[in-house]
């Protein structure tokens, strides 16, 4: 599974709301969820939205990690600790359309979509993924495996940094998220 790695009033997300009888979207970016931010306790989550399921995220040598999901709409809202502070949201993201960047960018827009906005980015690959940083918005996205596929076809040097005119137009954004260290002092 990848995952990576979303700002309503806190009055219209209270508990006795639902996402999707919203008519505003949450917005994500430069740190927040909505009215969540990163290094906020985990906790958090299950006072802001209803429905939370705990789950526990594995990684490389048996690592562990809590995280809580919230389903909304179309898709899903992921808060996850770090294997090193389980108990402070390092990172956030969506798979749901209800969820845009200030800027309005969002899951299901293409790649050619954001070229086309003149949106700056930055192409990173983190454990072999590719995740697209929208510069302007302080968010990174991922795109559909095909089109991830298509881009490794195309980024053979290895020894160079990737370009955007690697990923196909068509690319679909799949997932959007935010992430960042939680200093000590936050703990």
């Amino acid at each position: 599974m990848r995952s990576l790695g979303w700002l309503l009033a806190a009055s219209a997300l209270c508990p006795a709301h639902s996402l999707a009888a919203q008519k505003a979207p949450l917005v994500i970016g430069k740190g927040r969820l909505g009215p969540i931010a990163l290094c906020s306790k985990l906790d958090t989550v299950n006072k802001v939205f209803r429905h939370v399921k705990d789950t526990v995220f594995t990684g490389e040598v048996s690592t562990r990690w809590r995280a809580k999901l919230v389903n909304v709409g179309d898709g899903r809202l992921t808060f996850a600790s770090s294997w090193s502070d389980s108990s402070h949201i390092w990172s956030m993201g969506s798979t749901s359309t209800h969820v845009r960047t200030p800027r309005g960018y969002r899951v299901g827009m293409t790649f050619g979509d954001l070229i086309a906005a003149r949106e700056p980015m930055t192409l990173h690959l983190p454990e072999g993924s590719l995740v697209i940083n929208l510069d302007s918005e302080g968010v990174g996205v991922a795109v559909d495996e095909e089109s991830e596929r298509r881009f490794y076809d195309r980024y053979q040097d290895y020894h160079n940094p990737p370009r955007p005119d690697m990923v196909p137009d068509s690319a679909r954004v799949t997932e959007i998220s935010v992430s960042g260290g939680c200093p000590k002092a936050s703990r």
